[in-house]
């Protein structure tokens, strides 16, 4: 079955409902509120597929779906109550399960399509739910999960990245596609399991630390430790592909 053969199988019924599902999206997604949110986890988790609005075509991954979604443009990381937007992020539920959702996918393309699919998370509180999550998965010895943490969350942030270099008015998904093409590329892949390894061991000597700092604190009788963002190690910037992806 060729591109053009799947191409053709768009019913004009299954385009127009799925038009009015976009345009649902598109204003819950615009509304932003945990309601709205909430209502648009319900959507996608009930969304069935027929083989009309699949509408894939492999070879160049492009899926019609995505064409009427509205722009997500990045947005400056602000040292001006960061810590309330991180903890305003964490406790919507909402959020946290999208963004989790995401961290648990083992496979690339999985990877390509979620983001996609749900570009709110790619934000600098979504980052540092992602950082944060891993300190706590490694203090409760769940270091696996944490290493799979580890290594979405450094795709997620070499792609914000690359979202910084484009005009302000362009759309964040822009660099999805270029970047998980050249992610697929055996010396990339490698380069990505080496960062992920070493910034997983940067976590390990964190969480070290932080068992160090609670007992210290318990001994003297002081109040718990509450790990923020800023006391998380940072990756090196553009680690896999940087200003060699081509976005154009």
């Amino acid at each position: 079955i060729n591109a053009e053969y799947m191409g053709s199988r768009c019913s004009q019924k299954a385009e127009e409902r799925r038009a009015k599902e976009e345009e649902e999206r598109a204003k819950l997604l615009a509304d932003g509120s945990e309601e709205a949110l909430a209502k648009l986890a319900e959507m996608e988790k009930n969304r069935k597929f027929t083989a009309e609005e699949a509408c894939v075509v492999q070879k160049e991954k492009t899926v019609v779906s995505h064409a009427s979604k509205p722009k997500i443009q990045y947005e400056a990381p602000s040292k001006e109550n960061d810590g309330e937007r991180l903890m305003q992020f964490r406790e919507s539920k909402t959020l946290v399960e999208l963004c989790d959702g995401y961290c648990r996918l083992t496979a690339m393309d999985d990877s390509e399509m979620y983001l996609l699919d749900h570009p709110e998370i790619m934000k600098e509180e979504a980052a540092g739910h992602i950082l944060l999550t891993m300190l706590d998965l490694e203090m409760n010895g769940k270091t696996a999960d944490m290493k799979q943490y580890c290594r979405q969350y450094l795709m997620l942030r070499n792609v914000m990245d690359l979202a910084k270099e484009l005009p302000k008015s362009s759309d964040m998904r822009e660099v999805v596609r270029p970047f998980f093409k050249q992610i697929t590329e055996p010396e990339k892949t490698a380069q990505l399991n080496f960062e992920t390894n070493q910034f997983a061991s940067r976590i390990q000597e964190r969480a070290v630390q932080k068992r160090k700092e609670e007992a210290d604190r318990a001994e003297n009788g002081e109040e718990e430790f509450v790990v923020e963002q800023t006391d998380m190690p940072e990756e090196e910037e553009g680690f896999v592909g940087g200003e060699d992806v081509d976005v154009d």
